[in-house]
């Protein structure tokens, strides 16, 4: 935990040090900002606001609505979307933001492979209802893992020696639809 709220201090620090700065040129309402992490522990309010205090805080009650009715709607901080998104969707959503085209197939003369993302701006202006089509496929690998996702269903390669328990722990509702194959 000292290691989590050292980071959590850290990020609070430098967040409100560029937050400042962007506020005092004048920058702050043209600036898209976007935090990423992996998907370590869950957040609890309890225990994540004590160490995300000063300028962050005052950030986040100034331009979000936190009240318990308003969580996970509209301007609150907390969102939960089930849309499908993936890291290669960050480059075409800059890109569109800054209007700025990827040049490929070609770039000063040279071939130039095409992004393999999609934009996430219509979704996230409320001009399409999901950022990929519902039949998307997208999968990977890492570390002996692999997954395959299609529309709302993932399909995931878990060691037999794990168990498909692991599948639905906390999730008593999908035991009946996880088999091992």
């Amino acid at each position: 935990m000292e290691v989590l709220a050292g980071m959590g201090k850290c990020v609070d620090v430098h967040v409100g040090k560029t937050v400042g700065y962007l506020e005092q040129t004048g920058e702050l309402d043209s600036t898209f900002a976007c935090f990423l992490s992996n998907n370590g522990a869950k957040g609890a309010t309890d225990e994540t606001c004590s160490i995300i205090k000063g300028s962050m805080m005052q950030h986040l009650k100034k331009y979000y609505n936190n009240n318990i009715d308003n969580l996970e709607i509209g301007d609150s901080f907390i969102c939960i979307t089930y849309q499908f998104s993936s890291v290669t969707d960050l480059a075409p959503t800059i890109l569109e933001m800054v209007g700025v085209k990827h040049p490929a197939p070609t770039y000063q003369g040279r071939e130039v492979v095409g992004m393999h993302g999609r934009s996430m701006v219509s979704y996230l202006t409320g001009k399409e209802p999901r950022i990929h089509e519902e039949d998307f496929i997208n999968g990977w690998e890492t570390c002996c893992r692999a997954a395959v996702r299609k529309g709302d269903c993932k399909i995931v390669f878990i060691p037999r020696h794990k168990g498909p328990e692991r599948l639905t722990k906390g999730m008593p509702r999908f035991e009946r639809r996880v088999k091992v194959i």
